[in-house]
């Protein structure tokens, strides 16, 4: 095993989740970011990725929209297909990947997003953990409170 082979337990852990399996939420560490999610298959990535792509398009077609429901809907289908269509055939699943819905990024910074699906190489994971991690709370930096200091001097 080299140090860009993903570990057993994640290969595991990929499999399960292509099953459809029960799996844990995983946290995972890459590149100084960390990355949570629930794992899941390949076709549910895909599914969850279609639903949130259609939900922009829709939200942004609705602004301006003045017609059927079902027209905007075609509107939208249209826009959809292709964009998918790029991600290439849907029923490819990848043993070297983690699939993960309900997932979160930090970023080195601190910065939290809410990603709806994701997929990690699982080489690149350099830590993995499923317990949901218990600390300490960082404290606030910068901003946080204020003091005013006031001084007279007489000379």
């Amino acid at each position: 095993m080299t140090s860009d082979d993903p570990d057993g337990a994640l290969l595991s852990l990929a499999a399960a989740a292509e099953r459809g399996d029960d799996c844990p939420y995983i946290y995972t560490l890459s590149g100084g970011w960390l990355i949570a999610g629930l794992p899941t298959s390949s076709k549910e990535f895909r599914a969850v990725t279609e639903h949130d792509l259609s939900r922009q398009l829709a939200h942004a077609k609705t602004r301006d929209f003045r017609g059927p429901q079902e027209q905007l809907q075609a509107m939208v289908q249209e826009r959809l297909q292709p964009m998918m269509a790029a991600f290439g055939p849907d029923n490819e699943a990848d043993s070297e990947v983690l699939n993960l819905v309900k997932a979160s990024v930090t970023t080195p910074v601190g910065q939290v997003l809410q990603v709806p699906a994701l997929r990690i190489q699982l080489s690149a994971v350099g830590a993995r953990w499923a317990a949901r991690p218990v600390g300490d709370a960082a404290p606030p930096r910068g901003g946080g409170k204020s003091v005013r200091v006031s001084a007279d001097f007489d000379y």
